[in-house]
């Protein structure tokens, strides 16, 4: 269980890293941010700062794995919300449109 927790807040924090470094301080890309941590990146659209931020894609992915390990099933509905929450996003900041 440590281990899981560990490894999704691993793969959050790394994820986090990637949103921060594309958007170069405002002159880079959303884009890789909405397509790895789209629940993070809808977080700092709506006015929350970064350390909700931060929290927000480190429980993504640990909340993701854990629940994938419990029912793999819902590896399929899980990767659905994901992809809507990314085209949610990026259609909300005017990327697709």
């Amino acid at each position: 269980m440590l281990k899981t927790i560990a490894a999704g807040v691993g793969v959050g924090l790394v994820g986090f890293l990637i949103a921060l470094f594309t958007m170069g301080a405002g002159h880079g890309t959303n884009v890789p941010g909405f397509v790895v941590v789209p629940w993070m990146m809808l977080l700092m659209m709506a006015g929350a700062g970064a350390l909700p931020g931060l929290l927000a894609a480190c429980a993504q992915f640990t909340i993701y794995i854990l629940l994938i390990r419990s029912k793999p099933l819902l590896a399929l509905p899980i990767g659905i919300v994901h992809c809507v929450a990314t085209v949610w996003g990026t259609a909300r900041n005017g990327i697709l449109f």
